[in-house]
């Protein structure tokens, strides 16, 4: 999907225009903080929906949705995790883990293991098949996303970096 086949409200040239000229009029008199706010729960919601549509291109190419192939990364750089410490690494409850362990499992890409220092922990580990499949490299975010972050100057990306976490650290104080 290219970013002419988005919405103009969704390719990414509106979206810095419109957060731009937030900047300039809340440099002055600007829009009330609800406007802001509101524009940014409109954003989430962009975001959140650009990675469903992502999700479900993953599906069709790949046979996995997002989720799943996040599972797939993980497991693939280490030797085997226990479903509570991989749903930590990869911010997934362990019930949803655990769904994904299934559904991997009966495609024979994962596997459950005991582990060797205690028999009670199981560990998930990646199969030869999983492995197979993440040599395709399919990428959550894609490649172009990937490219255009890449060509941003460093401030610009801490900037981004540092907005996202703050903005998960005040979604998070919500739940509490």
């Amino acid at each position: 999907m290219s970013q002419s086949d988005l919405p103009p409200e969704e390719d990414g040239r509106d979206v810095q225009q419109s957060a731009t000229e937030q900047l300039l009029k809340a440099a002055g008199e600007g829009p009330a903080t609800e406007d802001l706010s509101a524009e940014v729960l409109h954003l989430l919601r962009q975001i959140m929906r650009l990675f469903d549509l992502r999700s479900k291109q993953l599906a069709k190419q790949f046979g996995l949705t997002g989720p799943q192939l996040v599972v797939l990364r993980e497991l693939a750089a280490c030797e085997g995790v226990p479903i509570g410490t991989l749903a930590s690494k990869v911010s997934l409850s362990q019930a949803t883990i655990t769904d994904i362990a299934d559904r991997l499992e009966r495609r024979g890409l994962v596997r459950r293991a005991r582990s060797d220092r205690d028999r009670r922990r199981v560990m998930l580990q990646i199969t030869e098949r999983g492995i197979e499949v993440m040599q395709n490299k399919p990428t959550v975010l894609r490649d172009e996303f990937l490219q255009q972050f890449a060509t941003l100057e460093r401030w610009e990306q801490l900037q981004i970096l540092a907005s996202l976490q703050r903005i998960v650290s005040m979604m998070k104080t919500t739940l509490a």
